[in-house]
């Protein structure tokens, strides 16, 4: 008979562990040298898939520098945001905002280990805390179309009126409603409309 069998047939007040202070037992044992076993048995695993995890990260973090391609806030801005909106000319405004807001869909922050938080404008973070914030900061078209802080026209020459939407400092705005829900589709459709106004208006 194994050992484990032997000892699993015990009754709990007759425990050999207790009883004779035996370094063998079984793991069906509760008593307390049983606990500490199983819990050493847990400790190792999850130290295992721990040490698994890094291990596999560390492979493609290298494996990614070899090829120049390192995930960072960096990479992001280098596909989505190459040129700050005040450095942007006013006839690809809408395109650099369109450009700008599809890179913070969700599939492209996991492809470059972007995250997205807010506090209280949503904002862009990455592993080496490099933040971007989504405000009139880093939109183009307020560069060029919202220089009247506070007035009722500030934004009415902005493409994004021009196509009929509402502008970004009312209250069932695309932009206000993505500080909500977090959804950047609603923003996405209105710069859409935006970029087909300034299209229509170059021809």
């Amino acid at each position: 008979m194994l050992r484990s069998q032997r000892y699993a047939s015990k009754p709990k007040e007759q425990c050999y562990c207790v009883r004779k202070g035996d370094e063998y037992y079984s793991d069906s044992c509760r008593c307390i040298k049983g606990g500490r076993y199983h819990w050493r048995k847990v400790r190792w695993i999850l130290l295992s898939w721990l040490w698994l995890m890094r291990s596999t990260f560390c492979r493609r973090t290298r494996a990614a520098i070899g090829r120049g391609q390192v995930m960072s806030l960096a990479s992001w801005r280098k596909e989505f945001y190459p040129r700050s909106a005040k450095k942007t000319s006013k006839r690809n405004a809408a395109r650099h905002s369109l450009r700008k807001w599809v890179g913070v869909k969700r599939e492209n922050r996991r492809k470059h280990g972007v995250v997205m938080k807010t506090s209280p404008y949503r904002y862009l973070l990455d592993a080496d805390r490099n933040i971007m914030i989504l405000n009139a900061d880093t939109c183009a078209l307020c560069h060029w179309y919202s220089n009247h802080f506070g007035s009722e026209h500030q934004c009415a020459n902005c493409p994004i009126v021009k196509a009929g939407c509402p502008s970004c400092v009312e209250e069932n705005s695309a932009y206000n409603r993505f500080n909500e829900t977090g959804r950047t589709s609603v923003v996405i459709r209105v710069l859409e409309k935006a970029v087909a106004f300034t299209e229509k208006g170059k021809k």
